[in-house]
């Protein structure tokens, strides 16, 4: 599941047009996951998200930030360290 996940992520990155939308997307895969309370697929997302981090933050940070909040419950340590591993 998480390889098309992945291939999402990166059609957002890629299309300028769409590039936007993916905060909006990850808020509704989040709704969806949560919903079917499929904790691998919530996990994989969470990993997803934070190897993307830095390209999230270089778009939006404001987003990036409510992406945080909404994912990883304010455990902003996690969000430090996946910035670290960005840059």
């Amino acid at each position: 599941m998480l390889g098309n996940w992945q291939k999402c992520l990166l059609m957002f990155f890629k299309t300028k047009i769409i590039k936007q939308k993916v905060f909006t997307w990850l808020c509704e895969v989040q709704q969806n996951i949560m919903l079917s309370n499929n904790n691998q697929a919530y996990t994989e997302m969470k990993e997803l998200v934070l190897k993307n981090m830095g390209s999230f933050i270089e778009m939006d940070p404001a987003s990036t930030v409510k992406l945080c909040d909404q994912w990883f419950d304010c455990d902003y340590n996690c969000i430090v360290q996946a910035i670290e591993k960005y840059t």
